[in-house]
């Protein structure tokens, strides 16, 4: 159902919503949630180098819902327990000061604000998850590589119901492949810094075919690139011994939204931020300067009334006293 179309920056615009998203309130509803684990792991070191762990979890939980929907009152219980597990293996490689690991492992997520229009809750989003990674340090141990790529496919996803949009439905099945490396150390005495991207590939593999969740798409709300890091310098002597000089920047790239309109894709961003920290006789004063280049953004969007801009230009003064 297309409801409209919007610009970002233009707050006049209007839509016509469905009656049941009109009437009712969300606001008003109660959810509360109880859950209980019971979680048991075992580290084996069967040779040098080698280490097996394996974890299995069990968790009760236990939620409710009351007044989801004003109209008509709907309360909505749940007592589900679930079994996860985990298995891993790690080779350390002492001669190039490298270790080789590998994981596969389970989960679960409780959809709390996710109810059927039967009134009850949807059951819960299940995972399992492959992992390869290693990690070596080199600049005799100062700095640390971390590269690992994963498989996750998340089932029993909370989708919008096709027949009534002001309720949800399991029905979506999402696999990401993904590339995660991470540069971080101390190269120099005093200087600190951690570097990271993660590439994605995230699609929709089943689905009841509402929109933000369509086969063989792009999952609605997610991006294919996400990078960021921090550096940062600490003066070791002199009059100024103890200030801190950094900055750090953020990188997301273009990501899907829930809106149903027309190339309403939101565009990727970069923010930048300094930074300058000094401590002494006891009182300690920081200088934040957020988004120096006054980027204009959006942070997220779901619905077309739910866009979230990211914060312009802004600074913060922190002092602080110890005793």
């Amino acid at each position: 159902q297309l409801l409209g179309f919007q610009n970002l920056l233009d707050n006049t615009t209007s839509y016509s919503f469905p009656d049941e998203l009109v009437e009712n309130n969300f606001d008003d509803s109660t959810t509360g949630a109880e859950l209980l684990g019971f979680y048991l792991q075992s580290v084996l070191r069967p040779i040098q180098g080698l280490t097996l762990s394996t974890g299995i979890r069990l968790d009760d939980y236990k939620a409710t819902s009351v007044g989801f929907l004003d109209t008509n009152e709907i309360d909505a219980a749940t007592d589900t327990e679930e079994f996860t597990w985990r298995l891993g293996l790690s080779y350390e490689i002492d001669s190039i000061a490298t270790n080789l690991y590998a994981s596969l492992a389970t989960g679960f997520t409780p959809n709390l604000r996710a109810v059927t229009a039967s009134g009850e809750f949807v059951e819960p989003e299940t995972s399992k998850q492959a992992e390869l990674g290693f990690k070596t340090d080199f600049a005799d141990g100062d700095v640390l590589l971390t590269v690992a790529a994963y498989r996750l496919i998340q089932e029993d996803v909370a989708v919008e119901d096709p027949d009534n949009r002001a309720f949800s439905v399991n029905g979506g099945e999402v696999t990401s492949d993904g590339l995660e490396i991470e540069l971080a150390g101390e190269p120099l005495p005093g200087m600190n810094f951690s570097f990271g991207v993660a590439f994605m590939d995230p699609e929709t593999t089943s689905s009841n075919g509402v929109f933000g969740l369509m086969e063989g798409e792009q999952p609605r709300g997610t991006t294919s690139l996400n990078a960021g890091g921090l550096i940062s310098y600490t003066i070791g002597d002199g009059r100024l011994k103890g200030l801190r000089v950094g900055g750090s920047i953020r990188h997301l790239g273009e990501r899907e939204t829930t809106s149903p309109l027309p190339d309403s894709d939101l565009e990727g961003f970069t923010v930048a931020n300094v930074f300058f920290e000094y401590a002494f006789r006891g009182v300690d004063i920081g200088l934040f300067i957020n988004n120096i280049t006054d980027e204009l953004y959006v942070e997220s969007s779901n619905l077309p009334n739910n866009t979230y801009f990211g914060f312009e230009r802004n600074v913060t003064l922190r002092v602080g006293a110890s005793f």
